[in-house]
């Protein structure tokens, strides 16, 4: 399938417009080790999905890319540990990767520029910067969750759950937090926050 021809990129282009916040609902696909879904990109040249390198890695995937069609190696991206999201933005022109090894998120975006693909700027710490400056010094993050929501070209935003509880108070009850934030890969700037869901 060749790429988006002028008229299909000015049709997106009004409906970003028109639609909420200018934003697409995603098409997310969850990777994990033991192989998951696949996604493919929006103007079809490129399917992301996940690989495990060797029989002894049972814990362990590779987040790979390779084009659909004509010749070329996979491209190896990164290490998946668990499983995580993946979506394309609707010009095809960002892969969004969310890692869920641990307690640690990984929010990473891959450029598929004409000279290839390169990974861009972590968002991991502009969010979690955000969350721990709402929840202030005397609690500690008990649960973190967050999902891609919608894409458009240029940006995408995620969803966030957040429980957080008393530092070093036993029995304390969890307070819960949910959120919206907004990436705008153009700036590679981070915008919003989140608010208690429990009151």
């Amino acid at each position: 399938m060749a790429g988006m021809t002028r008229l299909q990129t000015m049709v997106m282009a009004i409906l970003a417009a028109l639609s909420p916040c200018g934003a697409f609902a995603c098409t997310v696909a969850n990777l994990n080790q033991a192989g998951g879904d696949r996604s493919a990109s929006p103007d079809g040249r490129w399917v992301a999905y996940a690989a495990r390198p060797g029989p002894s890695d049972d814990d362990r995937a590779v987040l790979m890319l390779r084009r659909r069609k004509g010749p070329g190696h996979p491209i190896r991206l990164r290490h998946i540990i668990r499983d995580g999201e993946v979506a394309w933005t609707p010009d095809s022109r960002s892969l969004i990767y969310i890692d869920t090894q641990d307690e640690d998120y990984g929010v990473e975006v891959f450029d598929m520029s004409s000279n290839g693909v390169r990974r861009t700027k972590r968002y991991d710490d502009l969010i979690t910067n955000r969350v721990a400056r709402t929840l202030g010094p005397k609690r500690e993050i008990t649960h973190y969750d967050l999902d891609i929501a919608a894409c458009r070209a240029g940006g995408f935003s995620l969803k966030s759950d957040v429980r957080s509880n008393l530092k070093n108070v036993e029995g304390a009850p969890d307070i819960e937090w949910g959120g919206r934030f907004t990436i705008d890969l153009r700036n590679k700037t981070v915008h919003g926050s989140i608010h208690r869901t429990d009151d």
